[in-house]
């Protein structure tokens, strides 16, 4: 999977070949088909590694911010660590931004398998305090703001289009923090500030 992502990282999905990635795994371009029935699998299994990845290594953050009560707390905390594991994985951010904007990723792979985002969402409906409006908003609508939005600044920083520096890091917090929030109250000048 490393190699996988790292040429897609580096060079572009488009750009990734079953003997590429054999080449740099250091195996046989026939050994990768014992595993893996086409590209096009070979290709979401990377993307599904990343989220596991994500997971692993976020859950005990995770499990930190449930002990939180307030939804803004909670939203904001959760948001912080994911957008800081992406960061901090630049090759893995760039393979996974690509290929969601490939047109071989199929979205029904969160339905099947991954499982980190539905964390993040069930960490944040266990708050009694917006339950029920979390039931109202379009999952569609918030998962384009929430991740598709995160993703890219965090793309952006990994590509060194955005300088990674604490107040650009609180700009892009405040962007997406205040877009949450304003699906979350009929009156967006309501909204609350964001630290």
């Amino acid at each position: 999977m490393e190699a996988v992502i790292k040429i897609g990282g580096e060079k572009g999905v488009n750009n990734i070949s079953t003997l590429k990635v054999a080449k740099l795994a250091k195996c046989s371009e026939a050994s990768i088909f014992k595993y893996f029935s086409s590209k096009k699998e070979l290709l979401a299994s990377a993307f599904l590694f990343i989220d596991k990845k994500i997971q692993e290594d976020l859950t005990p953050e995770i499990m930190k911010t449930s002990e939180l009560s307030d939804f803004i707390n909670k939203a904001s905390d959760l948001w912080s660590l994911y957008f800081s594991w992406m960061i901090n994985h630049p090759s893995y951010t760039k393979y996974y931004a690509q290929y969601r904007l490939d047109s071989r990723f199929d979205p029904k792979l969160y339905e099947k398998e991954s499982d980190v985002y539905v964390q993040f969402a069930k960490t944040i409906v266990e708050t009694n305090e917006y339950y029920h409006l979390f039931a109202k908003v379009s999952s569609k609508v918030f998962w384009t703001l929430a991740l598709d939005n995160t993703l890219l600044f965090a793309l952006r920083i990994c590509e060194g289009k955005i300088e990674n520096n604490e107040k650009n890091i609180a700009s892009v917090k405040t962007i997406i923090m205040s877009g949450i929030i304003s699906l979350f109250n009929a009156d967006t000048t309501s909204a609350r500030k964001v630290d």
